[in-house]
């Protein structure tokens, strides 16, 4: 699967950090319990809702690993289901149902 820095960044944009572990863990001041190694206290710590990494059992990612990590899926699995999920099209999706961008079709006339 071929994806694009640009899909990357405009599926981070519209999944914050913050807002998918807020889905499985309770956030306090940019911490939670570590989903991953279920330890009792805060030890899964948010940095500027861009990267999360647990004090306690060392994993640490972006959204992509966290979504990835947690649902048990390969990075591409993961980029299809978010990108579908915010409303994004892969480019594969895109070939699929030739739908292409008005400067790709008038370049190609």
């Amino acid at each position: 699967m071929f994806v694009n820095t640009e899909l990357l960044e405009f599926i981070r944009l519209k999944n914050p950090l913050s807002s998918v572990i807020g889905k499985y863990e309770v956030i306090t001041n940019d911490c939670c319990k570590c989903p991953f190694c279920h330890s009792k206290t805060n030890s899964l710590n948010l940095f500027h809702d861009e990267i999360y990494t647990c004090f306690h059992c060392g994993e640490s990612g972006d959204v992509f690993g966290f979504v990835s990590k947690i649902e048990n899926l390969s990075f591409a699995e993961t980029v299809r289901k978010m990108a579908k999920a915010s409303g994004f099209y892969t480019l594969e999706e895109l070939k699929q149902k030739n739908i292409f961008r008005f400067w790709d079709i008038s370049l190609n006339s």
